[in-house]
């Protein structure tokens, strides 16, 4: 729709679209400032090659956590940065906080450490 020249904010309602995240696919996969598909296809497949997504919360992790909220009242955001120093491969603090409220909500006390 691009190479039609339909404008941006009639892609944007064609699709349905979020305007940042159309405007975000736009910055992140073009070259020289013209997007291509095929280019875009090719750098996501290259992210998912590198980690890039979801980092599964893995038992050792879980245990990392814990300690460091029970133990020491760490935020999410001291573990994570805590875990880069030390080169030890952590979840983002968004999904911590998430841990954390599925705690709370199953009866659990780590809010309350």
């Amino acid at each position: 729709m691009l190479k039609e020249k339909h404008s941006k904010k009639s892609i944007i309602a064609t699709f349905g679209l979020v305007e940042s995240t159309f405007y975000r696919e736009l910055k992140r996969n073009s070259k020289k400032s013209v997007y291509n598909a095929l280019y875009a296809n090719m750098l996501a497949e290259e992210r998912r090659k590198t980690g890039h997504y979801k980092t599964i919360f893995t038992s050792g992790m879980e245990k990392t956590v814990k300690d460091k909220l029970e133990n020491h009242q760490w935020s999410p955001e001291q573990i994570v940065g805590w875990c880069k120093t030390r080169n030890i491969k952590m979840v983002s603090h968004e999904r911590i906080y998430q841990f954390v409220l599925n705690d709370k909500l199953a009866g659990g006390i780590l809010l309350n450490t």
